[in-house]
């Protein structure tokens, strides 16, 4: 098991002052990655909701929004026997890659 710790800072200017901001961000859950913590903030000086929606878990704050994501994430990494691994010609991904 590896365990990332990262963060990401972004700015958003919203150009409509009616418009609703909807942000997606935050590090997938699935059976090999596990979120171990998480943190989004805000500066202080924004004035924002927050409301995350219970069926999709969408985060939704709205206002001008410069965000600072960061998370710590555990991953359980995919370890095949290498006996039973083959190799895959890159010609013939690339035209697969490309529907040819």
């Amino acid at each position: 098991m590896n365990r990332l710790q990262y963060s990401v800072s972004l700015s958003y200017e919203v150009m409509d002052p009616l418009a609703d901001f909807v942000l997606n961000i935050e590090a997938a859950r699935t059976s090999r990655q596990f979120v171990v913590a998480e943190r989004m903030t805000f500066p202080p000086s924004i004035q924002t909701t927050h409301y995350m929606d219970p069926v999709l878990c969408n985060r939704l704050p709205k206002g001008r929004l410069p965000v600072r994501y960061e998370a710590v994430v555990d991953i359980d990494h995919r370890l095949d026997d290498s006996d039973q691994l083959s190799e895959v010609p890159v010609a013939v991904r690339c035209l697969a890659l490309h529907g040819a």
